[in-house]
């Protein structure tokens, strides 16, 4: 008898323990967060620039900030506004100056919307200046990872929506 109550206040303890468990996870709020490549093509004196966004964070940024609220990624506007943005939160500089970032065109696949941008430079910087404000005037928690690849070696900078500052990224060339 002792045995059966010990088995059902465990089991009652478990199940406790499980429902508590999903309500905190119904109540967790996911980051926004963002992920841009920049890998330079030595063969095309370039960068090719990938910045992959949540589809729900692009949609809920176009809807209520940056265009009106019929807006939709899955349209060529909706597209084009989301590419004017990045073109405005996304900047990259080197030490003799601008980098211009060609905006190539924009996608949804699954649940993420990929932005490409390219930029053609007569060669190698040897420093990248990187600044990545996306979604910061919008989401006070975004984060943005900016990962440059250059002779298969990645660097990483990081942006909160607290920093506004540009992030320095030295290259050197190997042989």
């Amino acid at each position: 008898m002792r045995f059966g109550k010990i088995l059902s206040i465990v089991a009652l303890s478990t199940l406790g323990a499980t429902f508590a468990f999903q309500s905190q996870t119904a109540d967790a709020h996911r980051t926004s967060s963002s992920l841009t490549t920049m890998i330079w093509v030595e063969a095309d004196q370039s960068f090719e620039i990938t910045h992959r966004l949540h589809l729900h964070d692009v949609q809920q940024a176009l809807r209520n900030v940056i265009a009106d609220p019929s807006t939709t990624v899955f349209d060529i506007k909706g597209q084009a506004e989301l590419i004017l943005y990045m073109a405005g939160t996304f900047m990259a500089e080197s030490p003799q100056g601008p980098i211009i970032l060609d905006p190539i065109g924009a996608e949804v696949e699954g649940d993420y919307v990929y932005v490409y941008q390219e930029a053609r430079l007569k060669a190698l910087p040897t420093a990248v200046s990187i600044t990545d404000l996306t979604f910061h005037d919008i989401y006070s928690e975004q984060e943005n990872q900016v990962n440059l690849e250059y002779k298969n070696q990645v660097t990483s900078v990081v942006f909160n929506a607290s920093e506004n500052t540009a992030k320095v990224v030295k290259l050197t060339k190997k042989p």
